[in-house]
């Protein structure tokens, strides 16, 4: 619309109304989105200029009144957020959706198994579906005394179980850090050999066994048994033949070096390391983290509970297995099978942050399922988000990489679960964190849409994880004529966060409907360290001097 006031007969001189309206026009008609975007309504006022009219006439108003999308006016820091928290709301249709793609790739995954053997065909389906040669299931009636090696990230532990029967364990350990017991070295570098890291893992063990005397005496009348959790993608031909296909969570040593481990047999690289420290000590098995924590509590649950036929792991990586009901029929040696979903990749929700840390990762494109769900990437995640929110008001510290870590945004997540009361203790305690992690002093407003990006980032990683274990938990068959069956948990997500646990089971109820009753999510006993141990114990027949 344009409106004007005319002067005398003195002609005027309208040239800044054609060209306003020209750029306008050209400006507005550069947004795809024009005719859906909401728009906001903008006057705009010209001065006409007359040359020779009187003074009392010399200007005229032009008024133009037009429409733009509203996508290019700023937004506030509030509807930023909405805006990128938004696609992290899964709905039950996006559920569901996720669900049956999951499923398909099961199927998929097991016919591939059938046709293809150990090899991996990664056009033909996501997920790995590895066998674990585990065929036997302890019952919890096992003795003796094994040790176990868990290493499946940063920190090394070795296990010393004495198995009890009974389902009972008494156990020993010595927990390390990667980084502390590294020294100078840098355990997960490209530069660093198979030999520097294997030789730091046999020596917590040899540490272990010689704080136990009667064992290093036993061990010289017949090798030590030892069970090894090694928690990475490997190829099983056998219980003792463990081949790496790939590091994940950060790892790439090895690489720029003559004496690799990426391709090597992990049995044979632990056991030359062992031999090295004088030890009688053979890796008699090695098993994935998420086998050894099904194992773990099939050992040690309750007499009359439901069989244990699903593993977890949701911690600083994600992963999962399950007894396949037709494993045989499929060419499989065990019966469990380490499905490796941290690679699944079918309708994921992916968000411009998720593609912005796949794009910095070592593995680009790979395990782009573990990068939505698993402790490693959850804080990078809500720093993303931070910085795509609050723009330029973010906290400088805030541009570092990984300089928020995922129990810090557990610490802001858990604020926000449904039903939780307001807690000015708790709200203190998020400023606090985000104070000592970017120093930032936090005004109501911010630190309640860190609070929201914190709990958006940590319950999608549930929505995921219970579309994993739901489709499994069905898979195996228990469910089947009103049964039911155990899911054993491990890993820092599950085990320090009883809510998040609350969250699983809440997008379970909505996947399963009344099933989700006949589940019992059971956090494991050190799952990923004893499990190995019981399954060399029930390898062996169940007992060990």
């Amino acid at each position: 619309m344009i409106m004007g006031k005319t002067g005398a007969a003195t002609p005027q001189l309208l040239w800044p109304v054609p060209l306003i309206l020209e750029a306008l026009t050209q400006r507005v008609a550069r947004s795809a989105e024009i005719s859906a975007a909401p728009t906001i309504r903008i006057l705009l006022f010209s001065l006409v200029f007359r040359p020779f009219a009187r003074l009392e006439d010399q200007a005229s108003f032009v008024v133009i009144v037009f429409s733009v999308p509203a996508a290019m006016c700023p937004l506030s820091t509030a509807q930023c957020a909405e805006r990128e928290l938004a696609p992290l709301r899964l709905t039950t249709e996006k559920l569901e959706e996720l669900a049956a793609a999951f499923k398909d790739e099961i199927i998929k995954g097991l016919a591939m198994h059938k046709h293809h053997g150990l090899k991996w065909v990664p056009e033909e389906c996501s997920l790995r579906m590895l066998d674990s040669c585990v065929s036997v299931v302890p019952t919890g009636h096992e003795k003796g005394v094994f040790y176990a090696l868990d290493f499946g990230g940063t920190n090394v532990r070795a296990v010393r179980c004495e198995l009890m029967g009974e389902g009972k364990i008494v156990s020993k350990q010595s927990l390390k850090n990667l980084y502390e017991c590294g020294g100078d070295v840098n355990l997960m570098a490209r530069e660093t050999s198979a030999s520097q890291l294997f030789d730091v893992l046999a020596a917590c063990v040899s540490e272990l066994v010689d704080d136990q005397q009667q064992d290093r005496e036993a061990f010289n009348k017949g090798p030590g048994l030892l069970g090894f959790t090694f928690s990475f993608p490997c190829t099983q031909s056998a219980l003792d033949t463990s081949i790496l296909e790939a590091w994940t969570k950060g790892f790439k040593t090895g690489y720029d070096t003559t004496d690799p481990v990426v391709g090597q047999d992990v049995v044979t690289l632990l056991d030359a390391a062992i031999l090295r420290k004088g030890l009688n000590v053979k890796c008699a098995a090695v098993v994935n983290d998420t086998v050894g924590t099904m194992l773990s509590c099939a050992y040690q649950k309750q007499p009359g509970s439901p069989p244990c036929s699903v593993g977890v792991i949701l911690g600083t990586g994600a992963n999962c297995c399950y007894v396949e009901p037709e494993a045989a029929a499929n060419g499989y040696k065990g019966r469990v099978i380490n499905v490796e979903c941290g690679n699944f990749n079918k309708h994921l929700p992916t968000t411009s942050v998720d593609t912005a840390i796949d794009e910095k990762s070592p593995n680009k494109g790979e395990q782009l399922f573990e990068k939505m769900i698993s402790g490693f990437y959850l804080g990078e995640l809500v720093r993303l988000l931070t910085l795509r929110i609050f723009g330029n008001a973010a906290p400088a510290k805030a541009k570092e990489e990984f300089s928020l870590d995922t129990k810090q945004v557990a610490i802001l997540a858990c604020t926000c679960v449904p039903g939780t009361p307001v807690d000015a203790a708790a709200d203190q305690k998020c400023r606090d964190t985000l104070k000592e992690s970017w120093c930032w002093e936090t005004d109501d407003a911010s630190l309640k849409i860190m609070k929201d990006i914190a709990f958006a980032v940590f319950d999608r990683s549930a929505a995921l994880a219970a579309i994993s274990i739901a489709v499994l938990a069905e898979r195996t068959g228990e469910l089947d004529n009103n049964g039911s069956l155990t899911v054993a948990v491990d890993g820092s997500l599950y085990v320090r966060n009883a809510w998040y646990g609350e969250r699983i089971s809440e997008y379970m109820k909505i996947l399963t409907g009344d099933k989700q009753k006949r589940i019992t999510l059971r956090a494991a006993d050190d799952g990923s360290g004893k499990g190995a141990a019981i399954c060399v114990a029930a390898l062996n027949g169940g007992y060990h001097p």
